[in-house]
C-alpha cells in the first residue's frame, strides 16, 4: 500500500507541477502579448527560417476526417522529387497507411511511372501500368520537361489539358494496361468533338464502354470523370486494359484508384519531372482546372523547384500564379507550401519565397532547406542518388520528417517550435506572429468590426497551452 500510495502522490505532483508551470507560461504569454499589443504594429519579416509554419490548421481537417474513420485525402502536386518510386512520398503514404489505413492507391496519370511509388513496399507491390498496340495508335505525354512535347520530342497541345501534363491517347488497338487494387476507380478523361469510344476490359472481356465524342462550345476539349466498379475477388492486382474502339483518338489523363467502402488514407499524384510553376500555369484552362478540382482532396501539399533560369522574383511570380490556379480549383482547401531540401544553392532563396507566399496568403509551410548543411552533407549521409534525387535511405528520412511534422501539428497543436514540449520558445513563436500581425495568430473567430487580433486570439492561445502534448521532438 505504501509504495502505491507513493507513487499517487508522485503523479499528483508531477501533474501539479504542469499545471503550475502552464499557468505561470500562461501569465507570461499575457504579459507578454499585452505589451506587443500596446507596442507599434511590426510589418512581418523574415526571421531565421523554422523547420515549419502554420501546420496546425492546415492538417486539422484530414486528421479530423482520419480519426473519424473516413477516407482522407492529400494531393502532392510536385516535380521528379515527388514522382520517383524511392522518394520521400513513398515513405509519407506508408507512415499514413500504417496509422489509418489504405483508402486505396489514389491519383496516378497513366505514364511509364504510373506505379510509382508502390514498387517497394510489401503493401501494394505490383500496381503497375504498361502500354501495348503498337506505337502508330498511341501517343504518350512525357513525364519531364515541357508538357508541350510528347515523350518522342514531337510538339503536341495535349499535355496542357491535365494537371500535370501527362496523357495517354489511343485509337484502334493501342492499350493501356493497368494492374490494381481497386475496388473501384475513377477515370478522368478528356470529352472533345470527334472523341472516339473508351472501352474497358476486364479479364479479356469488354466491362465497360465510355462515349467521348461531345461538341464543346469552343471545340476544346473537356474534363470528364466515370467512375467504374472493379471486380475484385484476390487479393492479387486485377488486370484492366484500356483502348478505343475504332481508329477515333481517345485521351485518358489517369485514375483515382479506390477501395470502396475502407477507412484510411490515399495519396493523389500531380507531379512532373524537371518542371517548375511556370509549367504548371500552361495548364490554366476549364480541362485542367476542372480534373483539379475533381480530385476533391482533403489537404494539399505544393513542393515546386524553380527552372530553366527562373529563379528569385521570377519563382515567385510563378508562385503566386500557380497558387492562384490551385485555390481557384480547390476553394478553401488546406494548402502546404513545402520547400527543397538543400540540394542546389537557388533552393535556400525558394525556401524564403515559399514562407513569405505562406504568411501572405496563410498557408503552411514546411522548411527543408535547412535540415542539411548542403548538397555535400546529404551526400556524406547517404541520402543522395544524384545532385537532386534522393537514394532510398534519403526518401525515408524525408517522408518520416514530414509525417511527424504534420502529425505534431495535429496531436500538439501548441507546439509550435515541434520540439515534443510545451514552453516558453512556443510563447515566442507565436508571439512573434502576433506581433507581425500574422494570419497564424488569429486563433478565435472574429465578430463584425472586431480587430483581426486581440484579447479572444490570446485565450485561445491559452487553450492551445493546455493541451498535453506527449510526441517526440521532430528533427533529423
Amino acid at each position: 500500500m505504501h509504495a502505491e500510495s507513493t507513487t499517487r502522490n508522485t503523479r499528483g505532483a508531477d501533474a501539479a507541477r504542469t499545471a503550475n508551470r502552464r499557468r505561470c507560461l500562461a501569465a507570461c504569454a499575457a504579459a507578454s502579448i499585452f505589451a506587443a499589443a500596446l507596442a507599434p504594429t511590426a510589418s512581418a519579416q523574415e526571421t531565421d527560417r523554422p523547420l515549419a509554419w502554420n501546420l496546425a490548421d492546415q492538417v486539422a481537417p484530414i486528421f479530423n476526417t482520419l480519426d473519424a474513420g473516413f477516407p482522407g485525402r492529400l494531393l502532392i502536386i510536385g516535380d521528379s522529387i515527388s514522382f520517383r518510386t524511392e522518394s520521400w512520398h513513398r515513405r509519407l503514404q506508408d507512415r499514413f497507411w500504417d496509422d489509418f489505413g489504405i483508402a486505396g492507391d489514389g491519383y496516378r496519370a497513366f505514364s511509364n511511372g504510373f506505379g510509382s511509388p508502390q514498387f517497394i513496399g510489401d503493401d501494394r507491390p505490383l500496381l503497375n501500368g504498361t502500354w501495348g498496340g503498337g506505337a502508330d495508335n498511341i501517343i504518350r505525354a512525357r513525364v519531364s520537361g515541357t508538357r508541350l512535347n510528347d515523350v518522342e520530342g514531337n510538339p503536341q497541345p495535349y499535355g496542357l489539358y491535365s494537371p500535370d501534363g501527362i496523357y495517354t491517347r489511343l485509337k484502334d488497338a493501342g492499350e493501356f494496361r493497368l494492374d490494381v487494387y481497386a475496388t473501384g476507380i475513377i477515370l478522368h478523361h478528356l470529352v472533345f468533338p470527334g472523341g472516339g469510344d473508351i472501352q474497358l476490359y476486364i479479364n479479356d472481356e469488354l466491362y465497360f464502354t465510355i462515349p467521348t465524342h461531345a461538341d464543346t462550345p469552343d471545340n476544346e476539349p473537356r474534363h470528364a470523370a466515370t467512375t467504374i466498379a472493379i471486380p475484385q475477388t484476390t487479393p492479387t492486382p486485377t488486370r484492366v486494359v484500356f483502348t478505343s474502339a475504332d481508329e477515333r483518338w481517345i485521351q485518358i489523363n489517369g485514375a483515382d484508384m479506390l477501395d470502396a467502402g475502407s477507412p484510411g488514407f490515399t495519396m493523389l499524384r500531380v507531379a512532373r519531372g524537371g518542371a517548375g510553376p511556370e509549367d504548371f500555369i500552361l495548364s490554366d484552362n476549364p480541362a485542367a482546372n476542372d480534373q483539379l478540382a475533381t480530385l476533391d482532396p482533403d489537404l494539399v501539399i505544393v513542393m515546386l523547384d524553380s527552372n530553366v533560369g527562373r529563379v528569385g522574383p521570377l519563382y515567385e511570380d510563378d508562385m503566386n500564379a500557380y497558387l492562384d490556379i490551385v485555390q481557384a480549383a480547390l476553394p478553401g482547401v488546406p494548402l502546404i507550401l513545402q520547400s527543397h531540401h538543400p540540394a542546389q544553392s537557388r533552393h535556400d532563396d525558394e525556401s524564403s519565397t515559399l514562407l513569405t507566399l505562406a504568411r501572405q496568403r496563410d498557408l503552411g509551410y514546411i522548411n527543408l532547406a535547412d535540415t542539411y548543411d548542403d548538397l555535400a552533407a546529404m551526400r556524406d549521409a547517404g541520402l543522395m542518388a544524384d545532385n537532386i534525387h534522393f537514394t532510398l535511405e534519403g526518401g525515408n528520412t524525408f517522408g518520416d520528417l514530414v509525417y511527424d511534422l504534420l502529425s505534431s501539428a495535429a496531436r500538439c497543436p501548441g507546439d509550435l517550435d515541434f520540439n515534443g514540449q510545451i514552453e516558453f520558445f512556443d510563447l515566442l513563436a507565436y508571439l512573434n506572429d502576433f506581433d507581425n500581425n500574422l494570419p497564424s495568430a488569429d486563433l478565435a473567430a472574429n465578430a463584425p468590426g472586431q480587430p483581426a487580433l486581440d484579447f479572444f486570439d490570446v485565450l485561445a492561445f491559452f487553450n492551445l497551452l493546455e493541451q498535453p502534448c506527449d510526441r517526440p521532438p521532430v528533427g533529423l
